[in-house]
């Protein structure tokens, strides 16, 4: 049963990859893309300053001198949101949030790894992903141009899912 959990979890950080992949083809769109991968660059900062401020508090944080410290993780959280903040003016502020997918795929793999393994983790994680980004493209979610999901798209999910199946198959 965990590791259906795991699984679901690889899967959904699969889902946010594709948001954040959209999400930055927009920004790329808007700014530029080197302007668009800075913008998820200060936002993964801020979120990962975040957990580690959380973990600082309670004296869990494994790193040298000085961060270790909780100081060093509220300055580089109020530095990044600074800089997000007024990077992302004139555009939704929502958009603010597109590193935060990558937050979840570095800290998610180095979890979810050592319990499902390397291909378990990417196996699963490249099924959300395909199955959200259909929908993306479906729908034309943030700008991206419309492409229907036709019968070879969804046999190549399909396809995609079954290896799913196979790889964990062994466990």
């Amino acid at each position: 049963m965990i590791q259906l959990i795991y699984m679901i979890a690889a899967f959904l950080i699969g889902v946010g990859g594709a948001t954040q992949t959209a999400m930055l083809g927009f920004l790329a769109k808007e700014r530029g893309p080197f302007e668009a991968a800075w913008i998820s660059l200060l936002g993964t900062t801020a979120g990962l300053g975040a957990l580690l401020l959380a973990r600082s508090f309670r004296g869990e944080v494994v790193l040298p001198t000085p961060f270790h410290r909780t100081e060093v993780w509220i300055g580089t959280i109020l530095l990044a949101v600074l800089l997000l903040v007024l990077s992302v003016r004139g555009i939704a502020p929502g958009f603010m949030i597109v590193g935060l997918f990558g937050l979840a795929f570095i800290v998610g793999a180095a979890i979810l790894i050592p319990e499902i393994g390397v291909s378990g983790f990417v196996v699963t994680y490249t099924a959300g992903t395909l199955l959200a980004s259909l929908f993306l493209d479906h729908s034309g979610a943030f700008g991206v141009d419309v492409r229907s999901v036709t019968l070879m798209r969804g046999l190549g999910v399909g396809l995609a899912l079954l290896g799913v199946l196979l790889v964990r198959v062994e466990h």
